[in-house]
């Protein structure tokens, strides 16, 4: 029988990637989203516009689903800070509306919750505590509501098509956009902040890994490595081959100091980071000079 999996938010960096690797999988694949198809989409996939707080809509989709993928959310710390109501509205109600809409169809074998790394540190931002309510939210749902629901604190992702020109975009995604047009790589802060990277690939695989398998209600995501952001600025330097200027700025509102996954779930499911930093940069990089 084939298997079926709904994507909400399947138009996004990380969603368009995870609906490629279901494809690939075999899946027949359904996404839900509020913008429509992105170019270069899977063929064979069917793409519903819908907005965040409306996958009521699109209820009569679950009723034939396996697993059910909700990646959409309102992203960025920077960004919640500014606008918490947005952020708190579209992140939590989003969230309950898909449950709502599972609940009582016994094919949905897993939903599985794009949460954040966000959620860890002293210091906390609207866009954190909306991943860290929604663990909460899916954990309700679970206990007493009967539906199976996997929660992935997703680290620092990063890889191809990821939107650089954004002000909320991620580190990586600014640090390749700048060696590309030849401007300084900028740094928040001293750059002594870590991150843990990981590869949008290892991502997907960690993630229908977490459906498919018998995962616990949360997980982190990611390599289990810590990488300054000034030594990851030194690191794009060499992978683009190109002596950049380093410039150091003001911290933003919000930022973590430490920041790495704990991967001993992930690896209970049998999984392994397969990209290393520089491989997943050199690919990213690759990918982003053939545009």
């Amino acid at each position: 029988m084939e298997k079926t999996a709904v994507v909400v938010g399947g138009c996004g960096f990380i969603g368009l990637h995870l609906v490629e690797g279901l494809v690939e999988r075999g899946y027949k694949v359904q996404v839900l989203d509020r913008v429509g198809p992105p170019k270069g989409s899977p063929e064979g996939v069917e793409f519903t516009r819908v907005g965040l707080t409306e996958a009521f809509t699109g209820r009569r989709r679950f009723l034939e689903a396996d697993y059910v993928f909700h990646l959409a959310a309102l992203v960025g710390v920077d960004r919640s800070v500014k606008s918490p109501r947005e952020t708190f509205g579209s992140n939590v109600q989003g969230l309950i509306s898909v449950l709502e809409a599972c609940k009582g169809y016994d094919r949905v074998k897993k939903v599985v919750f794009a949460s954040s790394a966000a959620v860890y540190g002293p210091e906390h931002s609207p866009y954190s505590w909306s991943k860290h309510l929604g663990e909460d939210i899916c954990e309700y749902y679970r206990r007493y509501l009967g539906i199976p629901v996997a929660c992935l604190r997703f680290f620092n992702v990063y890889g191809p098509r990821q939107d650089s020109e954004s002000q909320y975009s991620a580190v990586v995604a600014k640090f390749l956009r700048n060696a590309l047009e030849g401007h300084p790589l900028v740094v928040h802060g001293t750059g002594s902040q870590s991150r843990d990277f990981i590869y949008v690939k290892d991502v997907v695989e960690a993630t229908i890994e977490s459906a498919e398998g018998k995962s616990p209600s949360i997980l982190d995501v990611g390599t289990g490595v810590e990488t300054s952001v000034s030594e990851l600025a030194y690191l794009v330097k060499r992978v683009v081959g190109q002596d950049l200027e380093i410039v150091y700025s003001s911290p933003r509102e919000g930022d973590l100091q430490e920041s790495r996954a704990s991967i001993s779930g992930l690896q209970e499911l049998g999984f392994r980071p397969r990209y290393s930093l520089e491989e997943g940069l050199k690919e990213t990089w690759e990918w982003l000079v053939r545009q």
